[in-house]
């Protein structure tokens, strides 16, 4: 595995001149083109969704005109600025701070110093109306008092700083061309706030020679307009509209669709040491991407983050496990990275969805029974669903017995269902092209996977972590080992123990606090011949005549040489089983001495109650031998 180089991907924008791995670069350039030759005043509003790289483009532009001694430009966060301060109070110091960087350029302090006291009397009244109202006033309604009552105010302050930015224009040592001033963050304070900004902004700051590019989420606009113009609807979306574009002269939305996501995650991954020169297949990153968390810088990041602490626990995990009985490797092919990325995105996008791997990680062996266990026929109580579902399975998206499972759990979950197109293609590209070569060894491979990336998951359910495996299965399962599996899928499983394994004749799970320690406990199910412990191997042939043997083992090297404290372990499990009082038994297995139990083969809902029963009742009773 490659070297952990980097640990954790910080959520900043792209600094002024850092390479540029998205290739949004020939954007920069042509906004950087347009605010150099425009007519002024003229407002740019750079538009898309909360981490989509609006401070990093806009970055890009601040770092080009940064090297032109002829432009002022001024950065106005306005985030930082509503910290610790009350949303009016924090409206007016926006707008003060522009008006003092704008005054930084003049050298006639008699003017400067008028427009400072016009300007401070002005949010000083403000301010007062705002104190005065009960529980005083949002900053949208001081915003709007301001632009009514002291227009005539408001039109002498935009005059004088009119005059201010002509004359630095014109005067002969240093002049400034044009005034650039960024506003952004707007889309993470109050959305009616950030309204009243734009309107201040259209207000005071209409003169020429001045550019402001506004960092701002449309829809942050509409959510703040919700009051003055009620929900948004088809009927009234151009009131909406007009106020937005009274405000902005150029909307610019952030190209998320055009952006190099391949590039973009392979350089992060590299940044990680998750991968070395070898790189992951673009194409496949992109369509991941696409048809999970789309192309959010942000969200990639956190990604990537989640990956980067999974290779961490992974290096502890074989490291700790060296030293004991078990042969333990590392397998990071390229098909085992893409898939192990592909199956991040997958629970960082629809952790339900995710969740259904863990109760069957083969997905192409989901059937009707399946779904039917998700949605308990709650998709049939639709009467729109028979028609779309008819429809549905006439596609090559859900021609498949498993696609189809998907369109029916999916269907139930109305925030989901809208994706279900996506999901489903996201599927077939592991099947179909990444696994397309071993398509029999799926469910042993996402097994493997899924092990690792429990550790990232924000299911809160008991089973949100219960039953990843940490082998792959090198043998097909017996079909009585099987039935139990499936027995267990289907119990809440207490998440503090996870399955090791799953294959040939066995089933393990292990407590995940398990150190080498007291507490190394694994939990058996073994497919034996009745009685035999002894040695602990089993001849095919006795395995058709096979019982199901229930196994505890406790680890330690002080517990193994201990008799006393393995039969008073016992002596308690007899005592606390309500399913099998009395019967648990001590015997060699492998050489040392275990607790077991025998049920009939056959018996595979009682095999696994008892196995669940054993795990939740022995952990206690060993915690106080301690």
């Amino acid at each position: 595995m490659a070297n952990i180089k980097n640990v954790g991907i910080v959520d900043e924008p792209v600094a002024p001149g850092s390479s540029d791995s998205l290739d949004i670069s020939i954007h920069a350039k042509a906004l950087i083109q347009f605010i150099t030759i425009s007519q002024t005043p003229i407002t740019v509003g750079i538009q898309g969704e909360w981490g989509s790289g609006k401070t990093s483009l806009i970055n890009n532009i601040y770092h080009h005109f940064d090297k032109q001694n002829n432009i002022k430009q001024i950065w106005i966060n306005s985030w930082e600025f509503s910290l610790l301060a009350s949303p009016e109070e924090s409206l007016l110091k926006i707008i003060s701070a522009i008006i003092d960087e704008l005054l930084e350029a003049d050298k006639n302090t008699t003017r400067r110093d008028k427009i400072q006291k016009g300007a401070k009397k002005i949010f000083s009244g403000a301010l007062r109306i705002g104190a005065h109202a009960a529980l005083g006033k949002e900053a949208a309604t001081v915003a709007s008092e301001l632009v009514s009552s002291g227009s005539s105010t408001i039109a002498s302050l935009r005059k004088q700083l009119t005059e201010l930015v002509v004359e630095i224009q014109n005067r002969a040592s240093n002049p400034y061309q044009k005034v650039i001033i960024y506003v952004d963050d707007l889309d993470r304070i109050e959305p009616k706030n950030a309204v009243a900004i734009l309107e201040l902004l259209k207000n005071i700051f209409n003169v020429p020679n001045c550019v402001f590019v506004l960092a701002i989420d449309y829809q942050v606009v509409v959510k703040g307009l919700e009051e003055k113009f009620g929900k948004q609807t088809a009927e009234n979306e151009w009131e909406f509209r007009a106020f937005f574009d009274k405000i902005i002269q150029l909307p610019f939305m952030m190209p998320m669709g055009q952006y190099n996501i391949g590039k973009y995650v392979n350089n992060l991954l590299k940044e990680t040491g998750f991968i070395d020169e070898e790189e992951l297949d673009e194409d496949y990153i992109r369509q991941i991407i696409s048809y999970t968390i789309g192309g959010n810088p942000r969200s990639i990041k956190r990604l990537v983050n989640s990956i980067s602490l999974i290779k961490i626990f992974s290096n502890i995990k074989l490291e700790e496990e060296n030293d004991t009985d078990e042969e333990t490797t590392s397998n990071d092919s390229s098909q085992e990275k893409i898939l192990l990325f592909s199956i991040l995105c997958l629970q960082i996008a629809y952790p339900n969805i995710y969740s259904l791997l863990i109760n069957e990680p083969d997905f192409t062996k989901w059937d009707n029974n399946f779904a039917f266990k998700i949605t308990k026929g709650d998709e049939d109580k639709d009467t729109s669903f028979a028609k779309e579902f008819d429809v549905a399975k006439k596609t090559e998206d859900f021609n498949e017995e498993w696609e189809q499972a998907i369109f029916k759990i999916c269907f139930i979950n109305k925030r989901v269902f809208p994706k279900v197109f996506q999901i489903s293609s996201f599927f077939s590209l592991i099947k179909d092209d990444i696994m397309s070569e071993n398509k029999e060894l799926i469910g042993e491979t996402l097994a493997k996977i899924l092990t690792q990336t429990s550790v990232t998951s924000v299911e809160s359910t008991d089973k949100g972590q219960n039953s990843s495996p940490l082998k792959a299965q090198t043998r097909a399962p017996l079909s009585a080992i099987e039935s139990v599996y499936k027995e267990l899928m289907g119990m809440q499983i207490n998440n503090d123990f996870l399955l090791r394994v799953y294959e040939g004749d066995w089933i393990a799970y292990k407590h995940k606090y398990n150190k080498r320690g007291i507490t190394s406990i694994d939990y058996q199910i073994v497919a034996r011949e009745k009685d035999v412990i002894e040695g602990g191997a089993a001849s095919t042939a006795s395995r058709k005549n096979s019982k199901i043997l229930i196994i505890m083992l406790i680890g330690n090297k002080k517990w193994i040489n201990d008799p006393n404290r393995i039969n008073h372990v016992c002596e308690e499990i007899n005592k606390n089983s309500k399913i099998n009082n009395s019967k648990y038994k001590i015997g060699k297995w492998y050489g040392r001495d275990r607790i077991f139990i025998n049920i009939d083969i056959n018996d595979h809902e009682n095999a696994a109650n008892s196995f669940v029963e054993l795990m939740e009742i022995s952990f206690p009773i060993i915690e106080k031998e301690r």
